[in-house]
């Protein structure tokens, strides 16, 4: 699985400007939905075919992030 970013910086740059406050909606804005998310990747790519799948950035990064759940499962590199 392979993801294209600008750089790390960028991602973590997102993740420090996140208020705190912000932590209960970003829960079931991100943390819920990326759970969902990847569930509907992992049968994507289950069929073996090829797939194009496009995600807001804030759903890559962070201990629940896209990248981290999938990594679970498969070999996510960057390109």
């Amino acid at each position: 699985m392979l993801f294209r970013s600008r750089s790390k910086a960028e991602a973590d740059w997102f993740n420090d400007r996140v208020d705190p406050k912000l932590h209960t909606g970003s829960v079931k804005l991100f943390d819920d939905r990326n759970r969902q998310m990847a569930q509907k990747i992992d049968g994507y790519l289950a069929t073996g075919q090829t797939h194009f799948i496009v995600v807001g950035a804030g759903h890559l990064v962070g201990e629940t992030g896209l990248l981290k759940l999938l990594a679970r499962k498969y070999r996510v590199t960057q390109e």
